[in-house]
C-alpha cells in the first residue's frame, strides 16, 4: 500500500533507523523511567532527560477507525488506522494490517511487523499477535 512519507527530523532519525533494522524504539525517561510518544525536548511526564530504548512491540488496540478517504491521492482505502497501548506503557499511532476490517476489536492483541513502503522507508505497523500459549505439550 503507498502511503504518504512521514516526516523525518533529526530528533526522530534514530526511531528510523531502528525501524530499518527491525527494532521499534520509544524514547524513555532516564529520570522517572516513563515512556513517552513522540520524541519531545524533554519528558512530557517529569521534563526529564530521556533516550531511545528498545520496545517489545506487543500491545492492546486502544482504539482504531476505518479510513475511506485517502490522505494522498495515491493511496489505497480502505485502511484501519490504529492507536495501540504498548505492554512497556506508552501508545502510538500505526494502521493495523493483516486482519479483515470486521475481524477488528478494541482489545485485540497486537504485534509490530516492519513493512517496506515503496520509497524504501521502513514503517512500523501492526497485526494480530498469535493466540498466547499455542497448546504444546
Amino acid at each position: 500500500m503507498r502511503r504518504p512519507a512521514p516526516v523525518l527530523t533529526a530528533m526522530a532519525a534514530p526511531f528510523w533507523e531502528a525501524a530499518a533494522s527491525g527494532v521499534l524504539v520509544a524514547p524513555k525517561c532516564l529520570v522517572c523511567g516513563r515512556r513517552h510518544w513522540e520524541p519531545e525536548a524533554a519528558c512530557p511526564h517529569c521534563g526529564g532527560e530521556w533516550a531511545w530504548a528498545p520496545s517489545p512491540g506487543e500491545g492492546t488496540l486502544y482504539s482504531y477507525s476505518v479510513v475511506h478517504r485517502p490522505a494522498a491521492p495515491d493511496m489505497e482505502v480502505p485502511y484501519v488506522l490504529a492507536l495501540v497501548d504498548l505492554d512497556d506503557g506508552w501508545t502510538m499511532k500505526s494502521n493495523l494490517v493483516d486482519v479483515g476490517q470486521t475481524a477488528v476489536a478494541i482489545g485485540m492483541r497486537v504485534k509490530v511487523r516492519f513493512v517496506e513502503t515503496e520509497d524504501h522507508l521502513v514503517l512500523p505497523l501492526f497485526s494480530p499477535a498469535p493466540p498466547a500459549g499455542g497448546g504444546g505439550h
